[in-house]
């Protein structure tokens, strides 16, 4: 990071985001962390909103699924605000700056210790609980080889 310490982001078990001192930073909202693994997993940790609303909101009106990212975004700039914009978003896209946030997977030293979003599941969103099995296959414990990112989803 230019001017700070890294924000980090373990996806590998339970997800847990620290903050630049390394202190555990309080993310309550499933979404709220399954919206940041849906950005982290992307090759350059951006993604549109139209796909992350599909994924977390698919089964709502697209007018409440907007609002509800919204919402999301919101709530984790709260929970963590830093002077660098560590999440980004514009009308069209949500990016979380990889520059600034060092994400578990994206580090093949450290390996995968436990499940992929251990514990996090999202009844009736459909297409998150496909995606995140997808991941899971991806990102088994105590696996090694090819980068699993290399074939991002």
């Amino acid at each position: 990071m230019h001017d700070g310490i890294k924000l980090r982001l373990q996806l590998n078990g339970y997800p847990v985001l620290f903050d630049g001192a390394g202190k555990r930073v309080n993310i309550r909202s499933r979404k709220s962390i399954a919206l940041l693994a849906l950005l982290a997993t992307s090759e350059l940790g951006e993604r549109s909103r139209a796909w992350l609303q599909q994924k977390l909101w698919g089964g709502r009106e697209p007018s409440q699924a907007q609002a509800s990212l919204r919402r999301e975004l919101s709530n984790l700039r709260k929970v963590l605000a830093t002077p660098r914009d560590w999440l980004e978003s514009d009308h069209m896209s949500v990016r979380i700056n990889l520059e600034l946030v060092d994400v578990d997977i994206h580090r093949p030293d450290r390996g995968a210790h436990g499940e992929f979003l251990e514990g996090i599941d999202i009844p009736g969103a459909d297409d998150f609980e496909d995606w995140l099995r997808e991941m899971r296959n991806r990102f088994k414990p105590g696996e090694s080889g090819a980068d699993p990112l290399s074939a991002r989803g």
